[in-house]
């Protein structure tokens, strides 16, 4: 997560569109087969310069939910909705996969603004971010079509300031869901771009912020369509059902949220993401930067709506206390957890966590460690709720286009998210407790409890190693890497080693003789 954005692949239209399983308008309600849901509707390109809600299958619109951050008023959370139109017309209720990235809504662009020249030297008072907020009198009403029917693209298309990067940056990654009959929503909570408060990074006012959000997809928190008239707009096409998803900091909120037992939260399904910021930021005693502190770094990062101006250079000298407050508290620890860490761990009390887990990560992240998973892993065990863990050869990212355990992750997550939203009987809640990829085949291990997990054992070749010496021929590895190393992403930022493994030629192995 540090200086890194986990960029969700944007599916294939070949996987989003299909064809359409329905015969008339009657049948336009999500189809299952063999377990899975069925594209059922046309799709449509929110990115179209040319796109209206009219017409289109899928309508989109923006809300904003209602919660607080001790600053005096509750505050408003912008959320896009992505919705079935055959359920805003009443056809069904959608079940709903909800992203809660921060990134998503626009970040400040830290590569060129050094939070430490933002910070204001002083002392901030936590227990003011927990005073309640005064509420707002809903002055009308308007139903989702209605929304819809006057909804403004510029709601989602539009350019961040400062760093010019496109608004809600993964809002197609859900395409082959939503042209399946699900719903999707995507927010940045509190302090982001578009909505109001503070960014808090950690913090359970962050937490209960998206939870805030997941009660008004269960029909109980209040949300308005926009942040100035107080009209009240409610969930009307929701069944209720909520799945959370998302990568680096958007799985680490998933986790979160579930240890708060919303109501309406059904599943998670967090890649990469964080249990304890403590184990993130520190390892036993020694911090894993240059400081023991990072978290107000990450929350400067996604702090858009904290600055006064349109250049993003005027902060608001409130929340720059609470930086500088939370950066002095962190560092002070040396690396040791404290108080201010356990604030910031989630791993701690499992008690409320009600409902299930599907926990992805990669074996070769170097930045979010698969400590992390484990500790998530062990919070659902503790508390008795049906959880799996998939572990891969990639780094810091999601999963598509992997074959586990026989079958491509889409479908797997398709069925996962069609069990616990849509109640089908498909059986893939007794999928295995643990799956492990070879670094060496790509093949998955499967075990029925996380503790039954061990490592595999090789033994060295020794027509490669005659004199029985403990290590590796990187012959083929060092060329593969300086190539790798030298290349940049799809944004023209530096590549990280954490997609190396994954691609390693076959000859980089080929040192191994593999037992069982």
């Amino acid at each position: 997560m540090k200086k890194l954005l986990c960029i969700l692949l944007t599916l294939t239209m070949v996987l989003a569109m299909g064809a359409p399983a329905f015969a008339d308008d009657a049948a336009k309600a999500p189809v299952f087969k063999d377990g899975a849901a069925q594209p059922i509707l046309q799709y449509t390109n929110l990115r179209d310069e040319n796109y209206v809600n009219e017409n289109s299958d899928i309508l989109r619109f923006c809300v904003y939910v209602e919660t607080t951050d001790g600053d005096g008023k509750a505050d408003l959370v912008e959320a896009l909705v992505q919705v079935p139109r055959a359920a805003a017309e009443g056809a069904y209720k959608a079940g709903t996969i909800y992203d809660p990235t921060p990134y998503g809504a626009g970040t400040v662009e830290e590569y060129g603004m050094d939070p430490s020249q933002m910070l204001n030297p002083t002392p901030f008072d936590y227990n003011r971010l927990y005073e309640p907020g005064e509420k707002r009198t809903p002055a009308g009403s308007m139903t989702t079509l209605e929304a819809a029917a006057i909804a403004d693209p510029a709601c989602w298309n539009y350019k961040v300031p400062y760093s010019n990067m496109p608004g809600y940056i993964y809002a197609q990654a859900y395409d082959y869901y939503l042209v399946r009959g699900f719903a999707v929503v995507e927010a940045g909570g509190i302090g982001t771009y578009g909505s109001e408060g503070y960014e808090l990074c950690g913090f359970d006012l962050e937490r209960d912020a998206h939870a805030c959000v997941v009660e008004w997809l269960a029909g109980k928190r209040t949300a308005y369509t926009d942040p100035y008239n107080n009209i009240e707009i409610a969930a009307d096409w929701s069944n209720g059902n909520v799945a959370m998803t998302g990568c680096s900091y958007g799985g680490t909120l998933p986790f979160e949220v579930a240890t708060s037992g919303v109501e309406g939260l059904k599943t998670i399904i967090p890649f990469a993401g964080i249990a304890s910021w403590y184990e993130y930021t520190n390892s036993q005693g020694a911090p894993l930067y240059n400081e023991a502190d990072y978290a107000h770094t990450l929350a400067f990062y996604n702090s858009g709506a904290a600055f006064l101006d349109d250049d993003w250079t005027v902060i608001n000298d409130d929340y720059a206390s609470f930086l500088w407050q939370l950066a002095e508290d962190q560092r002070a620890t040396n690396g040791d957890y404290d108080d201010i860490w356990a604030r910031l761990d989630y791993s701690i009390d499992a008690s409320k966590i009600n409902c299930s887990a599907l926990i992805v990560h990669g074996m070769n992240d170097f930045n979010v460690c698969t400590k992390q998973s484990d500790l998530m892993a062990r919070s659902f065990a503790r508390a008795g709720q049906t959880f799996k863990l998939v572990l891969h050869q990639d780094g810091h990212n999601i999963l598509n286009g992997v074959v586990v355990n026989g079958e491509l992750w889409q479908e797997i997550m398709n069925k996962w998210l069609s069990h616990y939203l849509y109640g089908v009987d498909n059986g893939i809640e007794n999928m295995p407790t643990v799956s492990v990829q070879s670094n060496l085949d790509g093949s998955f291990k499967t075990y029925d409890t996380w503790d039954d997990f061990s490592y595999d054992t090789f033994d060295y070749d020794k027509t490669v190693n005659p004199e029985d010496v403990s290590h590796v021929d990187t012959t083929a590895i060092g060329p593969f890497y300086a190539q790798y190393k030298d290349g940049t992403d799809e944004l023209g930022k530096p590549n990280s080693r954490d997609n190396y493994y994954l691609t390693l030629p076959q000859s980089a192995c080929s040192t191994y003789v593999f037992e069982v």
